[in-house]
């Protein structure tokens, strides 16, 4: 008799996807996550976003081999596979045209192949996309390459790269999160892009959010970037308790930084690198799937998160009690619940909207017009709650009747509302 030994899964994956590249992290527990390098003894963690099909063959290339054998005219390179996939396009590739998002999917499941020389699919939990935006088409596209990926027995998730960065300093020292935390990052000379994450120590949690500004057309002369780096910092730092701060990005390999870095160094520590999102989002992966209790301590308010408790008085036993529907903390794209009621009296829901930042409570109507007379508790509903966007909740609202004694009438509302 052979005992088959249950695989125990215990990593959690960050994958950073952009248009132009990706990067893959990967931790256990705690621990600091490990960022995939297509090098061994050299950190080159970013794969391209590339595609290449041998001509008059169903082979594919992906990555820097991609790029290698499309410079060698073997293949016709596919690149913007991201962009297209979120377009709902087409590509070509040696005459025949395909999906965007199955090659999306394609290119995913490459990158996951070259993640497993270190870390077999099978012991994966999770997988947390990040991307610098994560709305609702986003969020469609990659479930649906997800659903082409077939993969088993893992949860994908997703959330911004504003998201994956508070998750990063949520598993650092205490001693960083004391103060603001900046992030800048430069992936082109004419542009840098700043994070500002700021903790609010006067709320129980401490609610902590990302204030993002883009500085574009600087300087492509070096010293004069750096002068005007230097007076971003200036403006930015100058009398501001600022601890930390993140420099990104291969426009800060070039050695011109010699003002302003020499001005952010003076009692801030400071880190360079290009893969603190990927690692950011293999601890959002661990936070989401394993809260910790560092994470209770703390709540992200991000431009994602739906900011209202949405919920309703009702009846349970002889008691009248609040009953959460939707909870204030989670990304608006995926928040929702679809649940059954009985109505007392009338033909009407009362829903209760608390906002979190401390606002007026406030209470919405939905009438429930042409609803046939029953006599009380001999109408059943079904209410399914769900986002349009960080500030607009659908209802939708079906008669179900009482079994036999009161079939259903067939009739369905819809009420958007602004919370």
């Amino acid at each position: 008799m052979l005992f088959i030994k249950s695989v125990d899964r215990k990593y959690m994956v960050g994958f950073d996807l952009q248009d132009d590249f990706c990067q893959i992290s990967y931790c256990i527990g705690k621990a600091d996550p490990v960022t995939l390098s297509l090098t061994p003894d050299r950190e080159e963690f970013s794969i391209p976003t590339l595609l290449c099909r041998k001509q008059g063959t169903s082979q594919w290339y992906c990555g820097r081999d991609a790029a290698f054998h499309a410079g060698e005219g073997e293949g016709e390179l596919v690149s913007h596979i991201l962009e297209s996939a979120l377009y709902g396009g087409e590509i070509e590739a040696d005459g025949e045209r395909f999906s965007a998002v199955s090659l999306l999917a394609l290119f995913i499941r490459r990158c996951l192949a070259l993640l497993e020389s270190e870390v077999r699919l099978d012991e994966v939990s999770a997988i947390m996309f990040t991307s610098p935006v994560m709305d609702e088409r986003m969020v469609e596209v990659l479930q649906e390459a997800g659903e082409l990926l077939a993969l088993k027995d893992i949860r994908l998730l997703f959330e911004d790269h504003s998201a994956s960065f508070y998750n990063y300093m949520l598993y650092q020292d205490d001693s960083m999160r004391s103060q603001k935390v900046y992030l800048f990052e430069q992936n082109a000379p004419d542009r840098i892009d700043q994070m500002r994450l700021i903790y609010n120590p006067h709320t129980v949690p401490v609610v902590g959010y990302v204030e993002n500004v883009s500085y574009t057309a600087l300087s492509e002369d070096p010293a004069l970037r750096d002068r005007e780096f230097y007076d971003i910092l200036y403006r930015e730092c100058s009398g501001q308790a600022v601890g930390s701060a993140f420099l990104l990005g291969e426009g800060f390999k070039d050695g011109w930084m010699r003002t302003s870095l020499s001005y952010l160094c003076r009692g801030r520590r400071v880190f360079q690198g290009n893969n603190l999102f990927s690692k950011g989002a293999a601890y959002g992966a661990l936070e989401r799937m394993k809260p910790s209790s560092q994470g209770a301590k703390f709540f992200f308010l991000g431009e994602n998160k739906l900011k209202t408790n949405i919920g309703l008085f009702a009846v349970r036993g002889e008691e009248e009690s609040y009953h959460a529907i939707l909870d204030a903390g989670v990304n608006w794209y995926e928040a929702q619940h679809t649940e059954d009621f009985i109505l007392e009296d009338g033909n009407e829901i009362t829903l209760t909207l608390r906002p979190l930042n401390g606002g007026e409570k406030s209470q919405y109507t939905i009438r429930l017009d042409e609803l046939p007379v029953r006599p009380s508790r001999t109408t059943r509903i079904r209410a399914s709650f769900s986002m349009r966007g960080v500030d607009r909740l659908f209802v939708e609202i079906a008669d179900l009747g009482f079994g036999e004694i009161f079939p259903s009438s067939g009739i369905r509302w819809e009420k958007e509302l602004r919370v």
